[in-house]
């Protein structure tokens, strides 16, 4: 048995409630049974936002600097991004 499917086989029987989902296919979700994020402020409501990173020509994958990007979400109360931890003395 190869290894890929002796991956298969474990993910099988240790997860069976997870679906596999394909790309493109839409997920069908209740939110009644989710549980609303709020800030540590206390706000639930957020923006979209984005953070901007510069990859070096050294580490991307083309061999030139490119920018990255990465989707965020901002409180609308505090204006801090959500999940962040508060950095003290560079640490």
């Amino acid at each position: 048995m190869s290894k890929g499917n002796r991956l298969r086989d474990i993910r099988k029987n240790e997860m069976p409630f997870i679906k596999q989902v394909q790309p493109g296919q839409q997920v069908q979700v209740d939110l009644k049974d989710a549980t609303q994020q709020v800030c540590e402020c206390g706000c639930k409501y957020f923006e979209g936002a984005l953070t901007l990173y510069k990859v070096s020509a050294i580490t991307s994958p083309n061999g030139q600097e490119l920018m990255a990007q990465q989707p965020v979400l901002i409180c609308k109360d505090c204006r801090k991004p959500f999940g962040e931890k508060e950095v003290k003395d560079g640490k």
